[in-house]
Formats: structure tokens, sequence, C-alpha cells
């Protein structure tokens, strides 16, 4: 498919984010850490029928805040700066037990409600490095 093709098949279509409400804590180099889950699938605009669909991601809070500084940084000179979501703030206070299931889901909840506002936003779904991170098809050639 050539660029231009791929790009009119894109604004043709929009993300849409399945946040599994599940996380799971692990053990990484002997800390304990906090993995979610999220599934992107492409939709097409006209019918909401599947396009492309995306494994399941499972990642870091860090991982997923790396990916939303990066997407937030490409569109940096648009009008779209704005509009970007806030991502949930991490948490600093050490009387905090962050391994705490109420902690972990007003945080999953947090999570969730960023993401699904961030791929409503105009545009993102043309974002190469949000397709990258949720495994849906990039087209190397888009700019942004």
């Amino acid at each position: 498919m050539s660029p231009e093709t791929l790009s009119a098949a894109l604004s043709a279509t929009y993300i849409a984010i399945k946040f599994n409400p599940v996380y799971k804590i692990e053990r990484i180099q002997g800390d304990r850490v906090v993995m979610y889950s999220l599934q992107a699938d492409e939709m097409a605009r006209a019918t909401n029928a599947v396009v492309a669909s995306a494994p399941l991601v499972t990642v870091r809070f860090s991982a997923m805040s790396d990916v939303a500084n990066i997407v937030k940084s490409s569109y940096k000179s648009t009008h779209l700066t704005s509009s970007f979501p806030a991502f949930p703030s991490r948490c600093y206070n050490p009387s905090i037990d962050q391994f705490a299931s109420s902690f972990l889901t007003e945080r999953t909840a947090n999570l969730e409600c960023f993401w699904r506002n961030l791929v409503g936003m105009p545009k993102i779904e043309e974002s190469s490095d949000l397709r990258r991170f949720l495994g849906l098809p990039v087209n190397e050639g888009m700019t942004v």
C-alpha cells in the first residue's frame, strides 16, 4: 500500500482502546512492579468495523508515561498540544501503599480515562509512536 493510500485509509479510521481493569503485580529484578494491560483496535469510521487488531500490551506505568510524553512532544508545534489530556501523576508519597488494591483500582481508572481521551483526539491515529506502542500497523512515511 502506498503512503498516500495508507494515509487516506487512516483518516477513515480511528483507534479504540480496551483497557483491562485487571492489573498484576510482578517481580522484576527482585522489585515488585505493577503491570497494566490494554489493547487497541483500528476501527472504520463509516461502519465501526474492526480494520486491524493489535495484540494485548502489558506495560508498566512508567512506559505509558514515556509514550504519552513522546506523543505529546510530536505535536508540540501544533494547536493540539493544549488539548492533550493530563497523564495521571506519579505517586511520590512514601506513606501511600502503591500496591494496595484501592490505589491500583483508582490508578487503573485514571489510566483508562487518559488513554480513551488521548485516542479521541483529532489526528492522533496518525501518530506512529502511539501506533507502534499499541502494536498497530505503522506507516513509516508519516511525519507525526
